[in-house]
């Protein structure tokens, strides 16, 4: 079992989501997996403490892809999905009277 618990397919991220630099927008990856699993996060490992894996991932495109992948005694499994980074947003308000 291999499950993402931080963010979704499609998700907008930015700067209050990890710390922005002028390479990109570093944010941390949570999840999922079986104990004793090795888990990668776009071929990286992951650190897993009992069943939660975390991270860290660098955006650098606007539309970025996160692989994570798991493998154990019962074979592996695989999860991709796409963040989209809104570099350099800013608090958006509506007042209406």
């Amino acid at each position: 079992m291999l499950e993402l618990t931080s963010l979704r397919h499609g998700a907008v991220v930015n700067q209050s989501d990890g710390v922005e630099t002028g390479s990109g927008l570093e944010i941390q990856i949570e999840g999922l997996a079986e104990p004793g699993s090795l888990v990668l996060v776009n071929g990286r490992r992951a650190r897993l403490a009992g069943r939660v894996f975390r991270a860290p991932v660098r955006l650098t495109c606007l539309v970025n892809d996160i692989v994570v992948s798991s493998r154990n005694k019962h074979g592996e499994s695989q999860q991709k999905i796409s963040v989209v980074w809104d570099r350099a947003s800013f608090r958006r308000y509506n007042v209406f009277t």
